[in-house]
């Protein structure tokens, strides 16, 4: 994905996107023009390995407590979150709104079997789409 510019599956998509919102374009010369940036992607990832390898060593066994909950109690809470979330970023009730409407449309997809991947790539991608169209 930082070489060639095209992301290889979801994750790298939404990273693609990520860069793009930053003004920086991955592709063939990003290791010659943005070699500061390279480091830090390959200190953030060796950070992470070490990180995910702690958590899975000394804290796993608590993460297995959270599937011993039940559900009764489990989904309030993550909801009550989700509501405190979606408030908290610019303090209107009507982002609340939006994140129930689109609550209801992923639920729906998601009972439709309809997957989510494509979603996510056009979203990251569309906006490409349409720059390049308007340049052809």
């Amino acid at each position: 994905m930082l070489t060639l510019g095209i992301p290889g599956d979801t994750v790298t998509a939404i990273l693609l996107g990520g860069f793009m919102i930053h003004g920086i374009q991955p592709g063939p010369l990003f290791f010659a023009e943005n070699r500061d940036i390279v480091n830090v992607v390959f200190i953030a990832f060796f950070v992470a390995i070490f990180l995910v390898l702690f958590f899975q060593l000394f804290a796993m066994r608590f993460f297995t407590r959270v599937l011993m909950v039940p559900k009764e109690y489990l989904f309030p809470v993550i909801l009550v979150l989700c509501f405190i979330g979606a408030f908290a970023t610019n303090t209107s009730s009507f982002d609340i709104g939006v994140m129930l409407f689109f609550g209801v449309i992923g639920y729906i997809l998601l009972r439709s079997r309809f997957p989510i991947a494509p979603l996510i790539l056009g979203f990251i991608l569309g906006p490409l789409l349409e720059t390049y169209l308007r340049r052809a």
